[in-house]
């Protein structure tokens, strides 16, 4: 799982010391259950593409699951999808998307300027299961 975490990590970071990073908390609830842990996003190639890293903490905050996200800014918002491994080497996968009051011509990365002063909200699903999340944001670079 270290190995995994590390990996994640690596490809996260930015390939130029110009590119925009940002890493925050998250929360999300679903099936009765809540979690939460750390993300990470860089910019894309394009202002309405954007990547990262999350990572699900148990409650001692001990890593349990890592994975990967992008997503695309919509005409209607912002959507992705987003997978990871359990510590088992369990896959899941799932989508999601973000509200935010932000307007129709923002960039993807606006929304992460916003996490950092506001919490963004959204709704995740990952086949029968959905639920809401929740981040907050704070400047990697």
């Amino acid at each position: 799982m270290l190995r995994l975490l590390l990996a994640l990590l690596r490809l996260s970071c930015p390939a130029s010391s110009q590119s925009r990073s940002w890493s925050g908390t998250w929360t999300a609830t679903g099936a009765g259950r809540v979690f939460s842990g750390t993300w990470t996003a860089s910019a894309g190639e394009s202002r309405d593409a954007s990547s990262g890293t999350w990572i699900v903490l148990d409650s001692s905050g001990k890593p349990v699951a890592a994975g990967a996200w992008s997503a695309r800014k919509k005409k209607k918002g912002w959507e992705g999808v987003w997978q990871a491994r359990a510590g088992n080497g369990a896959p899941f996968a799932g989508t999601w998307s973000a509200r935010s009051p932000l307007e129709a011509s923002a960039a993807l990365t606006d929304l992460w300027e916003l996490a950092l002063s506001n919490v963004i909200t959204g709704a995740w699903q990952a086949g029968r299961k959905s639920g809401g999340w929740s981040i907050r944001a704070f400047r990697s670079r």
